[in-house]
Order: structure tokens, then C-alpha cells, then sequence
């Protein structure tokens, strides 16, 4: 992804205008934002596998982690 559109979508999330609006004032399709949008977001989504988790060395106490994932489960 370009990092014009990375620019633009960053600057569409904090400008508290709608994405019809942004796009207006932008010159930019709609769906083309939502499709930049669309691949911005599943290219955040980190596809490792696995992940090591490790307690803190100085820890004492017992460890726990919660995972928290895209779909909303954890």
C-alpha cells in the first residue's frame, strides 16, 4: 500500500468527518477509499503463527496473558 493512502486514511480517522464527506472533499472515490481502507486493515492483522510470551524476569507473583484477537474473541 502507498503511504499516500496510508496518509489519507490516517487523516480521514482523525478528522471526524464521515468517509462520504472526506472523499468529497478529497476528490476520492468512495470505494476506492473503503477498498484501501480494506487492505490497510488486513495487512495490520499479523500472521505469524505463533507468538512467544515470556513472564517478566523479576516476576514473583503468577503470570497471566489474555489474547485478544480481530473477530472480538479473546
Amino acid at each position: 500500500m502507498s503511504t499516500k493512502w496510508v496518509e489519507l486514511l490516517d487523516l480521514q480517522a482523525s478528522s471526524g468527518q464521515s468517509v462520504r464527506t472526506f472523499c468529497r472533499m478529497h476528490g476520492l472515490s468512495e470505494a476506492n477509499f473503503y477498498f484501501h481502507r480494506r487492505k490497510h486493515k488486513e495487512n495490520q492483522i499479523p500472521n505469524q503463527g505463533f507468538l512467544e510470551v515470556a513472564p517478566p524476569v523479576s516476576s514473583t507473583s503468577t503470570f497471566w496473558a489474555e489474547l485478544s484477537y480481530p473477530n472480538g474473541c479473546s
